[in-house]
């Protein structure tokens, strides 16, 4: 599958985790919520964890053969490692300009902050992952339950900030992606560089 058709799948699937997490509401124990959380949470930075990989498996299928049964921790660690990561560049839509009728700013603009890192990225699957994997969760305090669920609904809000409207590069090519409002389609777009452009004549 071409890189670019496996990144878009797979930020497919997280927008509909978003979604699933805004239907459920409320409903259930502070627990049942913080639990609900941390499985997206952790679900969505495995997928990232994946979608990374696919900017890099079409020239180093074979390498990464054994990387991709690792956690996401350890997925991210290892590309960062290799100088191989690529993440994405979240966007917001900027004021029209005389030259174009939609302008885009990333982190030095509208989006300043937004971005995640490799860092970020594996505390966030560690937090998920140790709430997932506690063996006795009806021992915890309920104050400690209750800043567990906030933190992780926290991660997920900076997730679904990071990602909605992103720009991301696969290899050699840029993409625009906007992960559509519940109720209307998510949307992958090519980038194309100025100086690709023929001239005015």
């Amino acid at each position: 599958m071409d890189p670019d058709i496996s990144y878009f799948a797979i930020l497919q699937l997280i927008r509909w985790r978003f979604v699933l997490i805004e239907e459920s509401g409320s409903a259930g124990s502070n627990l049942l919520r913080a639990e609900r959380v941390a499985l997206q949470v952790r679900k969505i930075v495995e997928e990232i964890a994946f979608a990374c990989l696919s900017a890099v498996e079409e020239r180093n299928r074979q390498a990464l053969l054994n990387i991709r049964t690792k956690d996401a921790d350890a997925i991210l660690a290892w590309l960062e490692r290799k100088g191989l990561l690529r993440l994405p560049n979240a966007q917001r839509i900027g004021e029209p300009t005389p030259f174009a009728r939609m302008t885009l700013e990333g982190g030095a603009g509208l989006a300043k902050g937004l971005d995640l890192d490799a860092g970020t990225l594996k505390a966030m699957f560690s937090r998920a992952s140790a709430l997932l994997h506690e063996r006795h969760p009806e021992r915890l305090l309920e104050a400690q339950v209750i800043a567990e669920r906030e933190a992780l609904e926290s991660d997920l809000q900076r997730l679904r900030d990071w990602l909605w409207l992103h720009v991301m590069f696969l290899k050699s090519k840029g993409f625009l992606v906007q992960m559509g409002q519940h109720g209307t389609p998510s949307f992958m777009t090519d980038l194309t560089r100025l100086s690709d452009l023929p001239a005015n004549n």
